[in-house]
């Protein structure tokens, strides 16, 4: 009898299986955008040949980017800052 490997709630979280484009508008960004979060390392898509894939728990880290850009009004610069002193 063959023994089943599920991954648990955790492990599924992490699989990169939403397309750029799924996640853009998710969130209710723009690609460029996302591409803009990932140009100045904020986020590390996983790539498919040339095609970025995000998981569950990347969508949440990038809701979390874009509200402390609009809603804190930190800048880009200022979260890279932040990371350096707190990285998740």
């Amino acid at each position: 009898m063959k023994k089943s490997m599920s991954l648990d709630n955790k492990d599924k979280k992490e699989l990169p299986l939403y397309p750029i484009g799924i996640v853009a508008e998710l969130i209710g960004i723009t690609d460029q955008t996302l591409r803009l979060y990932e140009k100045h390392g904020l986020i590390k898509p996983v790539r498919r040949n040339k095609n970025r894939y995000y998981s569950e728990n990347d969508i949440k880290w990038i809701t979390c980017i874009r509200d402390l850009i609009h809603i804190k009004k930190i800048s880009i610069e200022g979260i890279k800052k932040l990371l350096e002193y707190a990285p998740c």
